[in-house]
C-alpha cells in the first residue's frame, strides 16, 4: 500500500490527537458509506497513546458511532 502525497504529517504520541479534518476526504468518504449515513458532526476523544483520530461521529440520521482512522 502506498503512502498518498496529500498525507498529513504524524505527530510523535503523546496524547495528541490529530482532527477529523485531518482525515482525507477519500477516507471520510468511505466511512460515510460503511455507516450508510453521511457524518455531519464529531466529536473528538481525547488522550490516548495514538497520534491517531478518535472521535464520536454523528449521521445525518442521528446514530452516534465512535470512530478511530490510524
Amino acid at each position: 500500500m502506498e503512502i498518498p502525497d496529500d498525507m498529513p504529517p504524524v505527530p510523535q504520541a503523546r496524547g495528541q490527537r490529530l482532527g477529523w479534518n485531518a482525515l482525507p476526504a477519500h477516507v471520510a468518504g468511505e466511512i460515510d458509506r460503511a455507516l450508510g449515513d453521511p457524518i455531519v458532526t464529531t466529536t473528538p476523544i481525547h488522550g490516548g497513546f495514538s497520534p491517531g483520530i478518535a472521535c464520536i461521529a454523528r449521521t445525518f440520521g442521528g446514530q452516534e458511532f465512535f470512530v478511530k482512522a490510524a
